[in-house]
């Protein structure tokens, strides 16, 4: 399974929403909306996780995520769908409003 993933870092536009594997161990827990604790280039970071996939190949290979930083979702799907919608409409990364929206308590 892989999950779609919004960083909390504010990043660039092409990097707003980023893929990443789920641990078998993790498999059962994860729900959209999660903080979950990734890895981003050379560190570790948090994101929000807006889309699961049932798809076990990719045409790349994708790293796991570490943990699940909350057991429950922190942002409702309708949430997720207004960050999105907004990235689009300002021409930003929809990073930028979780960063915002979730402040320094989660990062």
């Amino acid at each position: 399974m892989t999950v779609d993933i919004i960083p909390t870092k504010k990043l660039p536009r092409s990097l707003s929403i980023l893929s990443y594997k789920i641990p078998q161990n993790l498999a059962k827990r994860v729900k959209i909306g999660q903080l979950a604790a990734i890895p981003l280039r050379n560190s570790i970071t948090t994101g929000v996780i807006i889309d699961i996939k049932k798809t076990k190949k990719t045409a790349y290979p994708l790293k796991n995520i570490i943990n699940l930083v909350n057991p429950k979702s922190i942002f409702t799907i309708n949430q997720l769908k207004l960050f999105i919608q907004l990235a689009e409409y300002y021409h930003v990364s929809a990073s930028l409003f979780v960063h915002f929206k979730i402040g320094r308590a989660h990062v």
